[in-house]
C-alpha cells in the first residue's frame, strides 16, 4: 500500500493487525477482488481488506476498493487514495471490525510481490495480490512482512464457499 505515514489513523487499535499465518475470505469477496482487477486492467487495482483476527488467522469480511492514484505507470504501481483509506478505517470501525490488510493486482505479472511492494509494505499486514496472468486463470496470493524483515513471506489463502462452516475452506493458493 502506498500511503504515507501521515495518513495512518492515530488510534493504534485501528491499525494493530492480527498475527495470523493464514487469511480466510468468502468466495464472494475473492470474486470481487478478481472483478476489480479485471475492471482496472491494464492498470493495477488496489484497496483495503476489512475483517477481524481469529486466532492464528485473519478473517476478511469485505473488500473496500480504492482509486489507484499512483503518479508513476499505473500498470506497474499503485497508491491507495488516502480518502479511500480513511473511509475504509471509518467503515471498519462503524462495523466493529478493522482494516486487516490491503490488496492490489498485477495485471500482466506474477502473483509475487515486487521489490517496491516489499519495500513499502506495512509491517505485519497481509497483502493480497491478484494476478491476471493468464487472464482466464487469475490467482490470489497473500504476503506479509514481519518485524524488521525486508522480504515479504507467503501466507496461506483459504477461500470459503460457506463462511463459518468447518468443511467450507478451500486451499486455493499458496
Amino acid at each position: 500500500m502506498r500511503s504515507t505515514s501521515e495518513h495512518r489513523p492515530a488510534h493504534a487499535a485501528d491499525v494493530s493487525p492480527p498475527a495470523g499465518s493464514a487469511i480466510r475470505l468468502p468466495r464472494d469477496v475473492a470474486d470481487r477482488l478478481v472483478e476489480h482487477a479485471h475492471r482496472a486492467y491494464p492498470a493495477e487495482c488496489c484497496g483495503s481488506l476489512i475483517g477481524r483476527p481469529d486466532g492464528a488467522a485473519t478473517i476478511v469480511q469485505r473488500c473496500f476498493p480504492a482509486e489507484n492514484i499512483a503518479q508513476a505507470d499505473r500498470r506497474r504501481s499503485y497508491q491507495i487514495d488516502w480518502r479511500s483509506l480513511f473511509n475504509a478505517f471509518r467503515e471498519a470501525r462503524a462495523a466493529g471490525l478493522r482494516v486487516v490488510g490491503f490488496y492490489h493486482s498485477h495485471p500482466d505479472g506474477s502473483a509475487e510481490p515486487s521489490v517496491r511492494d516489499q519495500a513499502e509494505a506495512w509491517i505485519d499486514h497481509p497483502y493480497l495480490i491478484v494476478s491476471l496472468h493468464p487472464p482466464q486463470r487469475p490467482r490470489i496470493t497473500c504476503w506479509r512482512r514481519r518485524g524488521d524483515q525486508t522480504r515479504m513471506l507467503p501466507q496461506r489463502v483459504e477461500i470459503e464457499d460457506h463462511p463459518g462452516r468447518e468443511d467450507s475452506a478451500e486451499q486455493s493458493v499458496e
